[in-house]
C-alpha cells in the first residue's frame, strides 16, 4: 500500500541537531534508517515511501509562528493594470502557474494605471499581517504633478484581492482617522492629514519651494515645513542680514619641475553678482522671527559644482554665527581643497599654512586625476602609488613614511584584490611610481603548488616583489584548489559553479606570522550554506546555513571547536508571508529549544510588539515591549515591565518639529517618574539637558568645528 500524505504536527520544542542545518519542508521517497525526521514547517512522505516493520521513528516539524491563508486575487480589468508575482516555492511552471495557492507561497503586487501611463494606485496584494491590502494612492493635479502623496493604508477585508479601490482616498482618509475601527492597532491616529503635500514655483522649472509631511503639524497651512528658495549670489558681506558674497578662491599648479601635481590655495576677490546659483534650505523648525539663524546656503558654479555650504546659528549672546566652508577646484575640475569654518575662509586673508593643516582638507592629483596625495586635519600626508590600470598598489601614511614602511595591494587579472600586506622601504612616492610604470607585469596568477616560495597561493611577479614584512590578507576566487586550503565543503551540498565568486581567504594574526584560513561555500543559488574558519584559539568555526526557495535565511548551525571542546549553537528564524521576520529560536548543544525573540508588525508592517525569552514555545515570555509612533513614523515610545518611554516631539511647550526630541519621559510599566528635557542651538547640536526625578542637568558649547568645547 502506498501512501502520500503531508504532516503538521504539533510542534515539538527539541531541535534537531545534526551536521545539516533543519529544512523547511522535506519530501521523502525512501526511508534511510532515520530515528528522527524534522523540518521546520513540513514533511512529505511520497509513493514509495516506507518504514520496516520493528523501526522506531520520530517524524516531527518544528514551533512555527507563520500563518498562511488561501491566496485571493480578483483584478478590476475595466482599470490598466501590471501584475507582479514573487513564488515562494518550487515547482511553478506555465502549466500550474495560475493553480490556487496561499499567501505564504505567493506574493503578489498590482500596479493601476490611468489613460497617460501614471501609476493610480500600487496595492501589496494581501501584504498586511492580517493578509488585507496594503494600497498606495496617487493623486495628480492639472500639470501631472504629485501635489499630494498619501501614505498607504490598508484596505478593509471584503476587498483584499487586489481589485481598483474605487474610493481610496475617502478610505485613506477614514483609516487613519481612526485606525482602531480597522483593527490596525498600534498605527497613528491622523485626522485628515494622512499626506505630505509639496508646494511648487509658479514656473516651467517646477522646483519645490516647500515640503510638508503627514501630520496636522507638518501641513503647509501649519508652517512646520522644509522650505527652499532660490537665487543667486551678490557681493554684499553683510551675512548676518542680506549678504550672499562668496570669496573666489583657485588652486595654481606649481611651475616646478615634476612638482606639478602641487596646489596653491590662491584667492581673488568675490564672485561677481550672479555667477553662482543659490538654494536657502529651511527645516521645519525655521520661523520668520530666526531670519538666517537655522538656514543653510548651498552656491554651485554652472558646472553644478557645491563651491560653498553656508550654515547660520545663533550663539548665546543671541548673535548669528557664520559657518561657512569652501570647496575649491584646480583648472581640470579636482576638489584640491576643502576651508571648512575654523579656517576662517570667508576673511579677507587667504588661510595660511597653519590653518590649511590644522583645520583643511587638501588633495593632489597626477596627469591622470588620480587621488595621489592627501592630507586631513590633523595628519600628515598620505601618498599613494597606481599602476597603469589605475588600481592603487600602495598606500603610505606618515607614521609608515617616518618607519619606512608601504602598505600594498595585490590583484589578479579580474581586478579583484588577493593579497594585501606591509613591506618595507625608504623609497619615495617619485620612485615607487616609476618603478611601478616599468613592471611589464599588472597581475598575479594562482600558484597552487606554491612555485614561487611565498605560501600565499600566487605568483610573485608585481611589485613588491621582496621586502614583504607580513601579509594581512589573502583572498582566493573561482575555486577550492587553492595552496593551503584543508578544508573540505559540505558532501554534495556545494555547488561547483563558482567561478567569479570568493571562496576562501587567509588573515594575519596582527602581532604574528599566523595566518588563519576560511572557506565558503555556495549552493547553486550562489547563497553561502557553509563557512569554514580557523579561529585564534587554534580551533574551528563552521556556520551551516539552510534557506527557503525564497532565499530566506532559516536555519544556521555554528559548531565552535576550541581545545577538543564543541559548542553547538543552532539557530532558526521564522517569517511572515511578506518576509518580515517573526521569531528567532535558539538551541544550544542539543538543549530545549528557546524562542529568543518574538516580534509583531502593526498592519503597515511597523514592530509593534517585541517579546523576549520564552522556554515553552512561545506561550508565554520574560519581557514584553511595545512600541508606539507618531504620524511621521518616528518612534514616539516604548513600554515595558523593566523600562519604558516616552519620546516628545512636536507635543511640548518647546517643540521640535524636524526630529530632534523635545522630551523624554521615562520609568517602568506605565509609571513615567522622569522627564528629560533637551535643548538644541540652530543646527540641531545638543545645547542642553535636563531631568526631573532623577535631577541631573548638563549644558554643551562647541567651536565652530563642531568639536564639543565644554559640558
Amino acid at each position: 500500500m502506498s501512501i502520500r500524505f503531508k504532516i503538521f504536527i504539533a510542534a515539538s520544542f527539541t531541535l534537531l541537531m545534526s551536521e545539516v542545518a533543519i529544512a523547511q519542508d522535506i519530501t521523502l521517497n525512501s526511508y534511510s534508517n532515520q530515528t528522527q525526521i524534522t523540518a521546520s514547517r513540513s514533511i512529505t512522505l511520497a509513493d514509495g515511501f516506507y518504514i520496516p516493520s520493528g523501526s522506531n521513528v520520530r517524524i516531527y516539524t518544528l514551533a512555527s509562528f507563520q500563518s498562511c491563508t488561501p491566496f485571493a486575487w480578483s483584478p478590476t480589468t475595466s482599470q490598466n493594470f501590471v501584475r507582479s508575482r514573487i513564488f515562494k516555492v518550487a515547482g511553478v511552471n506555465s502549466g500550474n502557474i495560475n493553480d490556487s495557492r496561499n499567501v505564504c507561497e505567493v506574493n503578489q503586487t498590482v500596479q493601476y494605471y490611468d489613460g497617460l501611463g501614471r501609476t493610480m494606485q500600487q496595492i501589496m496584494v494581501q501584504g498586511s499581517p492580517s493578509f488585507r491590502d496594503v494600497v498606495q494612492p496617487a493623486v495628480y493635479d492639472a500639470f501631472g504633478r504629485e501635489v499630494k502623496k498619501y501614505l498607504p493604508y490598508v484596505s478593509s477585508l471584503l476587498t483584499s484581492n487586489g481589485s481598483f479601490k474605487t474610493a481610496a482616498i475617502t478610505d485613506q482618509t477614514a483609516f487613519y482617522n481612526n485606525p482602531l475601527s480597522y483593527g490596525a492597532t498600534g498605527v497613528a491616529t491622523i485626522t485628515n492629514a494622512a499626506f505630505a503635500e509639496t508646494k511648487f514655483e509658479p514656473s516651467p522649472l517646477n522646483r519645490v519651494v516647500e515640503q510638508g509631511a503627514a501630520g496636522a503639524s507638518w501641513q503647509l497651512s501649519a508652517g512646520h515645513t522644509a522650505k527652499l528658495v532660490y537665487g543667486a549670489n551678490n557681493t554684499s558681506t553683510s551675512y548676518s542680514t542680506t549678504g550672499f558674497a562668496v570669496r573666489q578662491y583657485s588652486a595654481i599648479p606649481s611651475v616646478v619641475s615634476g612638482r606639478e601635481y602641487q596646489r596653491t590655495l590662491s584667492g581673488t576677490g568675490y564672485y561677481a553678482v550672479n555667477q553662482l546659483s543659490l538654494t536657502v534650505s529651511k527645516d521645519e523648525n525655521w520661523v520668520s522671527g530666526d531670519g538666517k539663524a537655522g538656514t543653510l546656503e548651498e552656491y554651485k558654479d554652472k558646472e553644478g559644482r557645491l563651491m560653498l555650504k553656508r550654515l547660520f546659528n545663533k550663539d548665546a549672546g543671541g548673535n548669528i554665527e557664520v559657518l561657512s566652508t569652501y570647496y575649491v577646484y584646480d583648472d581640470l575640475g579636482n576638489l584640491s581643497f576643502v576651508l571648512p569654518p575654523g579656517a576662517d575662509p570667508d576673511a579677507a586673508a587667504i588661510p595660511g599654512s597653519t590653518a590649511l593643516n590644522d583645520f583643511c582638507y587638501q588633495y593632489r592629483y597626477d596627469g591622470r586625476k588620480r587621488l595621489i596625495e592627501k592630507k586631513l586635519p590633523g595628519k600628515g600626508w598620505e601618498h599613494m602609488v597606481y599602476n597603469k590600470l589605475n588600481q592603487m598598489v600602495l598606500s603610505q601614511d606618515s607614521i609608515q613614511r617616518a618607519n619606512n614602511q608601504w602598505s600594498f595591494v595585490k590583484y589578479d587579472a579580474l581586478g579583484r584584490t588577493v593579497i594585501t600586506g606591509l613591506m618595507g622601504s625608504s623609497s619615495d612616492r617619485t620612485a615607487w611610481q616609476t618603478s611601478i610604470y616599468g613592471q611589464s607585469v599588472l597581475w598575479e596568477k594562482r600558484d597552487n603548488a606554491n612555485a614561487s616560495g611565498t605560501g600565499t597561493g600566487y605568483t610573485n611577479e608585481t611589485l613588491p616583489t621582496s621586502g614583504v614584512s607580513a601579509y594581512h590578507s589573502i583572498s582566493y576566487y573561482d575555486d577550492y584548489a587553492f595552496y593551503g586550503n584543508s578544508f573540505s565543503g559540505p558532501s554534495g551540498a556545494q555547488s561547483a559553479a563558482v567561478r567569479g565568486m570568493s571562496t576562501g581567504g587567509k588573515v594575519n594574526v596582527l602581532g604574528s606570522s599566523t595566518m588563519l584560513l576560511s572557506t565558503i561555500y555556495y549552493d547553486e543559488e550562489g547563497r553561502a550554506i557553509q563557512t569554514k574558519s580557523q579561529n585564534n584559539l587554534s580551533g574551528t568555526d563552521v556556520v551551516d546555513n539552510t534557506y527557503n526557495f525564497a532565499g530566506e535565511l532559516m536555519a544556521s548551525m555554528r559548531i565552535h571547536v576550541v581545545g577538543g571542546n564543541t559548542t553547538t549553537i543552532a539557530t532558526r528564524f521564522d517569517y511572515d508571508h511578506m518576509g518580515r521576520k517573526l521569531a528567532t529560536m535558539e538551541s544550544i548543544n542539543g538543549a530545549t529549544e528557546v524562542v529568543l525573540s518574538k516580534l509583531s508588525y502593526n498592519e503597515l508592517g511597523q514592530l509593534q510588539k517585541k517579546e523576549l525569552h520564552s522556554t515553552d514555545g512561545g506561550s508565554s515570555f520574560l519581557q514584553n515591549t511595545a512600541y508606539a509612533y507618531n504620524e511621521r513614523g518616528w518612534l514616539k515610545g516604548s513600554s515595558s515591565d523593566q523600562f519604558s518611554m516616552k519620546l516628545k516631539y512636536d507635543d511640548v511647550t518647546v517643540p521640535q518639529y524636524n526630529g530632534n526630541i523635545a522630551n523624554q519621559d521615562w520609568g517602568s510599566g506605565v509609571s513615567f517618574t522622569n522627564v528629560y528635557t533637551y535643548g538644541y542651538d540652530k543646527l540641531n547640536r545638543l545645547l542642553s539637558g535636563s531631568s526631573t526625578g532623577v535631577a541631573m542637568a548638563e549644558v554643551l558649547t562647541y567651536d565652530v568645528m563642531g568639536n564639543i568645547k565644554t559640558m
